[in-house]
């Protein structure tokens, strides 16, 4: 970091001898009081951009805005920015337009811990408090809430950021400008805001961040994830960006694809969706741990455990998995190619569900992963089908007569190569897998309702007992004149403490039962 500086303080100095002034400002002079590495320098100059690329001619910019250029130099980046000032009306800002004057520029900042410009030497030009800001750990506004986050709705996201980044404090001014604006959130594209989202969850202190957007109402603003966040902030879990997708779709029901361009893992967020939804108490059969593979697995464990519907099951599940007697398809001692040597190219389409079948047997133990055992299970398999084959050499192509006794397929003529077999496999594979999660995802729910029921008709014996020895109680001390029908009494304390045990019973554990309902 302090070689970068140096090399700052060198494109500072370009600036000045070429008749402009030239400062650090942002988040370099903000850690720098607090010491902290940046990892990013930002310096501000009455240098337009057409001025600037002429005095770094030999060196590469790119603009990332009409006022911004990022200049490589020397192995370093650093982003250059032209002054600029505003004109507003009472709720408005007109325009923006170039500067000469410095404190034009601060005004344009979003918060006063952003706004101290730094010379080369050292020396700060502080307008707006910041230093003092930065000691108080406070996040303050410049200018006004109405005006700024109407017109810049994007820099209510960026005080989030600085909470989750620095552990600060939104001002009481910039929290109720925040809760009064928010709705001027939902006209900026997830592409835009999803960039601040990660830094909020990678924060250091991203718990607190969180919190700050419940009690803003923020959370409510942000596409598919309002009920992710307001989970974490019930019971807080340190998560990752994918994490807190999944949460929040898993809560929702259903993907939001719009995030599918901007994160670059979604199809196996897609997998651990399908898995976590599906299987939600994480019982995983080899078949499920086989298909889906251990990270997966694990994940969609994690999932349903932040979510309170599994307990953590890490170690259970590795151990399940190593215990696999294959963990892939290439790990069969007879694979699809093997079985193409000894039957006709035509019945390619029909061999992953052979290899299905000798995975699973495998899997389960029914048969040894050895050439002699899969080849001897696979011809039994073939037999069922109707498939013929030969085992004395590769398939040759059949005579006249033999091919007039093979069954009908229908068009489905081209020879598939192993790489097509293989795919044809993976697609097969998935779709018996879905079969089988919803069908053991069936018999979890039968047997919870039985359970549920067993536990019912216990609870109504239990209470039986107590109130008959409750009304038993009374009687024997005289007290039994109280009640007129003691019949009547007796069924409404029956009822009252029916009614009490099912309402202790239906209490949310470690989450909040208003959730569903707000969202």
């Amino acid at each position: 970091m302090q070689e970068q500086l140096s090399k700052g303080k060198e494109v500072l100095k370009i600036l000045i001898n070429n008749g402009f002034e030239a400062y650090f400002i942002g988040e370099v002079v903000r850690n720098s009081i607090l010491g902290f590495d940046s990892k990013r320098v930002d310096i501000t100059t009455d240098a337009t951009p057409s001025a600037i690329k002429g005095i770094f001619y030999a060196y590469e910019t790119k603009a990332t805005s009409d006022d911004t250029l990022e200049l490589l130099y020397d192995g370093f980046s650093f982003w250059l920015h032209t002054f600029v000032a505003e004109q507003n009306t009472s709720s408005k800002i007109l325009n923006k337009h170039y500067s000469k004057n410095l404190l034009d520029d601060l005004a344009c900042r979003d918060y006063t811990i952003n706004a101290i410009a730094m010379s080369h030497s050292g020396k700060l030009t502080d307008a707006y408090n910041g230093y003092e800001d930065i000691h108080k750990k406070k996040i303050r506004l410049i200018g006004k809430g109405k005006i700024r986050y109407a017109n810049e709705p994007f820099l209510m996201i960026r005080a989030f950021t600085l909470i989750s980044e620095l552990n600060f404090n939104l001002s009481f001014l910039t929290k109720r400008a925040i809760s009064k604006n928010v709705k001027h959130f939902d006209t900026l594209p997830m592409k835009q805001i999803y960039p601040e989202i990660v830094k909020i969850i990678e924060g250091k202190y991203a718990k607190k961040a969180l919190d700050m957007m419940v009690k803003t109402k923020f959370y409510k603003h942000i596409p598919s994830l309002r009920r992710g966040i307001k989970r974490l902030h019930t019971s807080y879990s340190k998560v990752s960006i994918e994490e807190l997708l999944l949460v929040s779709f898993v809560l929702n029901g259903a993907i939001n694809d719009q995030y599918e361009e901007l994160v670059s893992s979604f199809s196996l967020i897609k997998q651990v969706y399908q898995l976590a939804m599906s299987n939600p108490k994480s019982k995983y059969d080899e078949m499920i741990l086989f298909s889906y593979g251990l990270d997966i697995c694990i994940e969609a464990n994690k999932i349903n455990w932040i979510l309170g519907r599994s307990c953590k099951k890490e170690r259970k599940i590795t151990k399940q998995y190593q215990a696999l007697k294959i963990k892939k398809v290439c790990d069969l001692a007879y694979k699809g190619e093997d079985i193409l040597k000894i039957v006709a190219p035509q019945y390619a389409p029909q061999i992953p569900s052979v290899i299905d079948e000798v995975v699973l047997a495998v899997l389960l133990g029914k048969i040894q992963n050895t050439p002699v055992a899969i080849e001897s299970f696979v011809t039994e398999e073939l037999k069922k089908l109707h498939i013929p084959y030969d085992l004395s050499q590769p398939y040759r192509p059949a005579t006249q007569t033999m091919k007039k006794e093979l069954p009908k397929i229908g068009s489905i003529r081209e020879t598939r190569s192993v790489g097509a077999l293989e795919e044809d496999y993976t697609a097969h594979r998935l779709n018996m897998l879905e079969q089988r999660v919803n069908e053991q995802d069936r018999m979890i729910r039968e047997s919870d309702q039985k359970l549920q029921q067993l536990e019912e008709q216990k609870a109504k014996e239990t209470v039986d007992k107590i109130v008959r020895r409750n009304m038993d109680l009374l009687q024997s001390n005289d007290m039994g004149n109280l009640f007129k029908d003691k019949d009547d009494f007796s069924k409404k304390l029956n009822d009252f403490m029916m009614d009490y045990i099912k309402n202790e019973d239906n209490k949310p554990i470690g989450g909040d039962s208003n959730d569903n309902q707000e969202d």
